[in-house]
């Protein structure tokens, strides 16, 4: 069972030669947001890499920020990974 933290902050990135956003780990230093060092994806099969190109679409959003947004996205088509979704719907 994966346990996210109260502090807990997401990115939604995809990889530029991919359709699929995903959902990462970030932190918030000072005024920027950057990918914390755990570079898998919540789902577990994309590994983000500083040497490839990379989109964010949303940086640093909380949990519910993070919900509230892929909805938005989601409903005008915009392809985000279920199985990072679902990580985000986890009981503790």
């Amino acid at each position: 069972m994966i346990l996210l933290s109260i502090n807990t902050l997401f990115c939604l990135t995809k990889l530029k030669d991919s359709e699929t956003y995903h959902i990462y780990e970030c932190k918030k230093t000072y005024n920027e947001c950057n990918h914390t060092n755990d570079k898998k994806s919540k789902c577990g099969s994309v590994e983000f890499q500083y040497t490839r190109e990379i989109e964010d679409i949303e940086k640093c959003k909380t949990e519910t920020e993070m919900r509230t947004k892929i909805a938005e996205l989601a409903n005008q088509g915009t392809q985000i990974c279920g199985r990072c979704v679902s990580h985000l719907y986890k009981n503790d």
